[in-house]
């Protein structure tokens, strides 16, 4: 099974290099590393942003032990301009070509929120074959069995991806309204639709 650990968390800082999303045939997540350990560490970002969403966990983080990618998926941040089908699977298998880029053999993976479901579906290929990924963080995943929706769900999604109005609306419904305008606002600005369309394919797939 997956080793077992803690990250410790100390104040060490290391240097910060990144990347944008390499134009080709099989195309590489953009990413930013940090720190310089001999354990590799995969993060993936949300729904509702970007890597960028990691900005202040960094200074908690054990750079010495370890070294983080924080990639952006397609659609989103350095790889706003990938195109693609916006599926766990396909999320998987840029996770596997980003390890296979920075030529790690053995790493742990973080997945937040929808990207969270997507690493349940790169722990479930990894282990029917390589068993690269020596762990899995979770942080409050999408169900990996699907998320049924109501046709009004599925509708106010729809609209999220090209009506602002909508997603204003909709970031301040999933935070309980407890962050102010300016927020849910920018929000938008920083996000694309990719992992929208990627729950909806789910929801359809579900319901």
């Amino acid at each position: 099974m997956f080793d077992k650990g803690l990250l410790i968390a100390t104040t060490l800082i290391t240097g910060i290099t990144t990347a944008s999303a390499l134009a080709a045939d099989k195309p590489v997540l953009g990413y930013e590393t940090f720190g310089s350990g001999s354990e590799k560490v995969i993060v993936l970002h949300d729904w509702m942003g970007d890597s960028s969403n990691y900005a202040s966990v960094k200074q908690w983080l054990d750079s010495n032990q370890f070294t983080y990618a924080f990639a952006e998926v397609r659609g989103y941040g350095k790889s706003k301009t990938i195109s693609g089908e916006y599926t766990t699977d396909e999320v998987a298998g840029d996770v596997f070509k980003l390890a296979d880029h920075l030529g790690w053999q053995k790493y742990h993976l973080v997945g937040h929120s929808m990207n969270g479901m997507a690493g349940f579906k790169a722990v479930m290929l990894d282990w029917q074959d390589q068993k690269r990924i020596k762990s899995f963080v979770a942080v409050t995943p999408v169900t990996p069995d699907g998320y049924p929706a109501s046709d009004d769900d599925k509708a106010f999604l729809m609209a999220t991806m090209t009506d602002d109005n909508m997603a204003v609306a909709a970031f301040g419904a999933l935070t309980g309204g407890k962050l102010n305008v300016t927020w849910a606002t920018k929000k938008p600005h920083i996000l694309g639709q990719p992992l929208t369309q990627m729950l909806l394919k789910v929801i359809m797939t579900c319901g």
